[in-house]
């Protein structure tokens, strides 16, 4: 399902399975610094930007849709044709203008099919009624977007998620998740999980296990940035549970130093241990992207924009000796089977 409709699986092309269109990132940060600075990205911005997002919140904030249309016809110049939005309730921006009413809007002016997410962010994002709901009553909110719409507005989503959590995970995001798993079922809906990310997340094999025992298909889940801890190791005992495992952050090489002097791994490593998962025979459960969620990203302001991995990272990928079929089922094959129904 898109936002435009249904379209056929046949008909997804290249495709980002996950990434960001319109998205309102400053209530989900927890540290609010006390030099913060305001205003779209400039030049001198950029180093401080790269070592502490919280000190430029307005650069969390995607909302222009002409500037979407542009970035987004970038990728669609390069062959792409289809974007996950895997904005939940907790990171979409207040004016249902943008969402979901902007998405339909880009995805027709750019020639792109967008599919729309739902489901709740990080329990630093969660309106209040997340705490004082039942695990049903939260399932049948799920419910009612996938089946009535985002906000009623007819436009309906296509994944759930990305489901977000903490490191520990919060009781309420335990209980997103299970409801998260109900709708799941109920629906045959993909459903991403956004684990804790970056050098000091560890937590995904554990949710993963947890989703399998609510009886969720591990066909249809969709582990979120497993390329954050870069360890083989654990994205392996991801991967051998059946999941998909998703290294969708290529083009995000940056710290977290006022949160916890985390970091985030370089493009560099991401192709280093997508090459050595392809040759342990994980191909069928890779997939690749960009979560462009910062202004910062598009290439208005200097980044890599929604074209980067075909832009950049195939190329590389075909010099490092992948073929061409091996590409087609990451960029291709693999979306298919995890957003079809």
């Amino acid at each position: 399902m898109t936002v435009t409709g249904p379209v056929s699986t046949e008909d997804l092309g290249i495709v980002l399975v996950h990434e960001h269109i319109f998205l309102d990132m400053r209530q989900s940060y927890r540290v609010h610094h006390p030099d913060a600075q305001y205003g779209p990205p400039k030049i001198h911005m950029l180093g401080e930007w790269r070592r502490d997002h919280s000190k430029f919140p307005d650069f969390m904030v995607l909302d222009e849709v002409d500037l979407a249309i542009s970035e987004i016809s970038g990728f669609a110049e390069y062959g792409g044709k289809t974007i996950v939005d895997a904005t939940p309730i907790g990171a979409r921006p207040p004016s249902r203008q943008l969402y979901p009413a902007g998405l339909r809007t880009v995805s027709v002016e750019a020639g792109v099919n967008v599919i729309a997410g739902c489901g709740f962010y990080i329990q630093a994002s969660h309106p209040e009624y997340v705490r004082t709901s039942s695990t049903r009553m939260l399932a049948e909110r799920i419910l009612s977007e996938i089946e009535d719409g985002i906000d009623g507005t007819g436009i309906r989503p296509g994944v759930i998620g990305e489901i977000g959590l903490s490191q520990p995970v919060e009781d309420d995001e335990w209980k997103v998740l299970d409801a998260a798993c109900e709708a799941q079922k109920q629906t045959g809906l993909p459903l991403y999980i956004h684990p804790y990310f970056g050098a000091r997340g560890r937590i995904a094999p554990d949710v993963a296990k947890f989703v399998l025992r609510k009886g969720v298909d591990p066909r249809k889940i969709n582990m979120c940035h497993m390329d954050g801890y870069m360890n083989l190791d654990y994205q392996r005992r991801v991967a051998d549970l059946g999941v998909f495992i998703a290294f969708d952050n290529f083009g995000l090489e940056n710290y977290y130093d006022s949160i916890d002097f985390s970091y985030n791994s370089h493009d560099s490593q991401r192709h280093e241990h997508l090459l050595k998962l392809l040759a342990l025979g994980y191909r069928d459960q890779i997939l690749v992207s960009q979560d462009t969620c910062y202004k910062t990203q598009l290439t208005r302001y200097g980044g890599h924009g929604y074209a980067h991995i075909l832009r950049n990272i195939v190329p590389g990928l075909r010099h490092a000796g992948v073929d061409d079929t091996t590409l087609e089922c990451i960029l291709v094959k693999n979306p298919r089977r995890l957003l079809g129904l």
